[in-house]
């Protein structure tokens, strides 16, 4: 967020600033500029003023497109400041920075980047959206160890519809290693519950570059992408261990935005006491278990397996895999996680590696609401 406010103030400044070559050229103040400018050299400064502010705004109306205005900005504006070099050759690095980044964002419209892969694939699931599901009664939860049941019961689950699809927007905070420095993003995943399918897109920034990763699952198979820029390849899982994994967050998934889904996608339940239960899950030949633990007032607290791997090892390690939960908020009538960490390790060794924060989410968000 912070990023997104001082380039909308680059922008704006920048943009502002071109207003000189428009007093200039009209007399309409005392400017500090040598150069004579004609009027219409003077409406050239007014349009690249106008791209450049225009810009700013877009960056948060409409945020796919900033793009456009400003590239046709910078460039306007690089050739009036060939045109009067001596007075404005430092507007070049202003548009330096701001060319980089116009660049990236038009690239991410391309076909093949992660961001249009993701939005494509979201469209199809979101377009398979059943309306008319099963609504939930009591009835449903008499099978659930007791601080399932209470849990769902809590969140306000029950006489609500089973949704097909669920999309969930975050801030992120996310690291690759105890000692690494933190990245801050922005991320957006679309879960369907059956048949399952998992479309995760991050964009985050590193040394103050951009970093776009996808996680997909669908079809049984599972697959993390990686690109700097989003278009320099840095990293590409796939395989089986990786499919494993993604059906440990695929069964996580479950209990943070989808609970209803755990009532019908085949889950079996090992009672343990008043506020822990075991789950187990197989799905495409993998078999992986968890257990969740509930808090003094019923609510989620925790979810701990040991069948997900840390894929940025060669080889890949599995290893303790934990996303405990420290607030909750109601979203579309439901009450879910809305702050957590993700963490491998276990006790003293523990180290959280993602922090979220939920924004929004929405049930079956493909159907007219």
């Amino acid at each position: 967020m912070m990023t997104t406010v001082l380039f909308t103030l680059l922008l704006a400044t920048h943009g502002a600033i071109h207003l000189i070559g428009v007093a200039r050229a009209f007399d309409l103040a005392p400017v500090p500029l040598e150069k004579s400018i004609v009027a219409g050299e003077g409406l050239l400064w007014g349009g690249a003023a106008l791209l450049l502010l225009a810009a700013a705004a877009v960056l948060w109306l409409a945020p796919r497109w900033w793009w456009l205005p400003a590239l046709v900005g910078v460039v306007l504006s690089q050739v009036l400041v060939f045109g009067a070099w001596e007075d404005a050759r430092w507007g070049t690095l202003a548009n330096l920075a701001i060319l980089l980044p116009a660049l990236v964002a038009a690239a991410d419209l391309r076909p093949g980047s992660l961001r249009s892969t993701w939005e494509r694939e979201v469209r199809s699931v979101e377009a398979d959206a059943a309306a008319g599901a099963e609504v939930v009664s009591e009835q449903d939860l008499n099978d659930l160890p007791t601080p399932v049941a209470r849990w769902m019961r809590r969140i306000g689950v029950v006489g609500r519809p089973i949704p097909s699809t669920v999309r969930i927007a975050f801030d992120i905070r996310i690291r690759g290693g105890a000692e690494e420095p933190w990245m801050d993003g922005q991320g957006v995943q679309v879960t369907r519950v059956d048949p399952p399918v998992r479309l995760f897109l991050m964009t985050a920034r590193k040394a103050g570059l951009p970093v776009h990763v996808l996680h997909r699952y669908a079809d049984g198979a599972a697959t993390m992408e990686g690109r700097l820029l989003g278009i320099v390849p840095i990293f590409h899982h796939s395989g089986e261990e990786m499919t494993r994994s993604e059906t440990v967050t695929l069964l996580n998934d479950l209990f943070f935005v989808a609970p209803t889904g755990l009532l019908d996608t085949g889950v079996r339940w090992t009672p343990i006491d008043d506020r822990r239960a075991g789950v187990e899950w197989t799905h495409a030949g993998h078999t992986v278990a968890a257990e969740v633990r509930f808090d003094a007032a019923g609510d989620l607290v925790d979810f701990v397996s040991e069948d997900r791997s840390q894929m940025d090892r060669d080889p890949p390690v599995r290893a303790r895999w934990s996303t405990p939960f420290s607030a909750y908020a109601t979203f579309d009538g439901v009450r879910l996680p809305a702050a957590g960490q993700a963490t491998w390790g276990a006790g003293e060794a523990a180290w959280p590696y993602v922090e979220l924060e939920v924004r929004d989410v929405t049930f079956d968000p493909g159907l007219p609401r």
